[in-house]
């Protein structure tokens, strides 16, 4: 009965692009399962319609934060399409293979990016994180400074790893200059190392090299490797 109705809710959308703003409110609703089934009906459809609706429930006053947060959740899942089944894909053991990548932009790829990089800044902590979130799903060179900014601005660090996980999708540059002065002081920051290591391993390099290779002869580092271990020994 689920996959029926928000099959039903997809293919009235995609027969009426007009509906999607009464489609998407159920972003917004109380009911998390309702929630949850509005999100599946909107998966994989790549109407510029769609992304418009998505876009203003965002920038709508009246959208509450979980709904303005599922809206994110949703459009950033449109960032770019598949490429065209080729029949590779489905050879021998097809489930044992990951999906093809998504990165071939189409008409509604920058609308979907230019939202994710405004929410970066919105007033609400929930919707930089969700923004965030979306950029880790969504890679995006050109969110890099903002992203960044918003890093050196943000105390929480929960978000901050979140940042640094979506600056690895880029293989930015300006992200392994910034981690790697984290990674020179390790000490100082534990809950982030691991998320900044695999900056650096995204971003390659010979200051990626060079800021690993320091890190593995640091005793602070050593340190925090022996109590974790401890921990989890211990628990």
């Amino acid at each position: 009965m689920r996959f029926s109705l928000f099959t039903a809710l997809n293919r009235i959308g995609r027969a009426q692009p007009a509906s999607w703003p009464r489609i998407v409110k159920g972003l917004d609703n109380k009911s998390a399962a309702i929630r949850a089934n509005t999100g599946y009906g909107l998966r994989n459809t790549y109407d510029p319609e769609l992304v418009k609706a998505l876009a203003q429930m965002i920038d709508t006053a009246a959208t509450s934060t979980t709904g303005r947060q599922a809206a994110i959740v949703a459009l950033a899942d449109l960032h770019r399409q598949e490429r065209a089944l080729d029949g590779s894909w489905w050879a021998t053991q097809p489930a044992g293979q990951p999906r093809p990548a998504k990165n071939v932009e189409w008409a509604g790829t920058q609308q979907v990016l230019d939202m994710l990089r405004r929410a970066l800044n919105d007033s609400e902590p929930a919707i930089r994180q969700a923004a965030v979130k979306g950029l880790m799903v969504a890679p995006d060179p050109q969110a890099d400074d903002a992203l960044i900014a918003l890093f050196n601005k943000e105390t929480d660090v929960p978000l901050r790893a979140s940042i640094l996980e979506a600056l690895a999708t880029t293989k930015s540059p300006k992200a392994g200059e910034l981690v790697a002065g984290l990674l020179n002081n390790p000490a100082a920051n534990g809950p982030l190392l691991e998320a900044a290591i695999e900056v650096l391993g995204q971003t390659g390099g010979k200051l990626a090299s060079d800021t690993l290779t320091a890190l593995i002869s640091n005793k602070a580092w050593a340190r925090l490797r022996l109590q974790r271990h401890w921990r989890h020994w211990a628990s």
